[in-house]
């Protein structure tokens, strides 16, 4: 795909490169790309931590918060009260969606957006990381033993489509597996914590066996936090996996990365 390829020739590739990978050197940068650094660039950490990771933060705690105060501010809670695990109204159960929901987000807005970069020259890619050895790490980042086969990428383009969005869609989903596994216990502990309380409790109806909530302003802040703390989580780490996922594309020039 255009945002993810690199348009450097692999006929090109010399026989030492192609016995040794690890040594190779593209004959030229395609056009648009910077050279890629042999350590981490002040530039770099400025735009994996702060564009990305703080950017990501504000962006993602922002619309939470929007979307939590349209979900639950003007909620009818006469019958159905906020709840921790009850429906129609539950922040566990809100919590737990919600984070597939934005990593996925966050994965596919950084496919487009860092590569864009990276073509534009704004970053350089990362030239200095080893390549990894296992068999799970080595799919995770894109690095297929057997190549991309022209009718794959040709053809009707709907089955290419179809296997370049499968491809990205089951590593967002481990992504999200892992920051649910981070990110949802300690949000759910936090919410048992600043549940309404004692008398409070007692004259909101259906709260005898769980724990309650108003309408303002405890479900707009735990989404907006939440959302904060799992993008300054994640968008760093996709970041960088895009940054160093290019450098080996360059380092082995690849005509194409990214794609399944």
């Amino acid at each position: 795909m255009p945002w993810v390829s690199t348009p450097i020739a692999a006929t090109t590739t010399s026989q030492s490169a192609i016995s040794d990978p690890e040594t190779s050197r593209p004959q030229s940068l395609p056009e648009g790309f910077r050279p890629s650094s042999e350590r981490f660039t002040l530039h770099q950490i400025f735009y994996i931590f702060v564009v990305g990771g703080l950017g990501s933060a504000v962006v993602s705690g922002a619309i939470n918060f929007t979307i939590a105060y349209g979900m639950y501010a003007t909620a009818d809670t006469s019958k159905s009260p906020i709840r921790l695990w009850q429906f129609p109204y539950t922040l566990a159960g809100d919590g737990g969606l919600s984070i597939p929901i934005q990593c996925t987000i966050t994965w596919w807005l950084e496919v487009w957006l860092v590569n864009r970069h990276l073509r534009r020259g704004r970053v350089q890619a990362i030239g200095f990381m080893p390549e990894p050895k296992t068999r799970f790490f080595r799919w995770f980042m894109f690095l297929n033993d057997r190549p991309v086969r022209d009718h794959e990428r040709g053809g009707g383009k709907m089955m290419h489509w179809l296997l370049f969005a499968g491809s990205h869609f089951a590593r967002a989903l481990i992504v999200s597996a892992v920051a649910f596994t981070v990110v949802w216990a300690p949000s759910v502990a936090v919410l048992m914590f600043v549940s309404l309380k004692g008398d409070e409790k007692k004259g909101t109806p259906g709260c005898e066996h769980d724990w309650c909530y108003k309408r303002k302003w405890a479900p707009q802040i735990f989404k907006s936090v939440k959302g904060s703390v799992l993008g300054i989580l994640t968008t760093p780490l996709i970041v960088l996996f895009w940054l160093v996922r290019c450098g080996w594309a360059l380092r082995n020039n690849e005509a194409h990365y990214g794609e399944r």
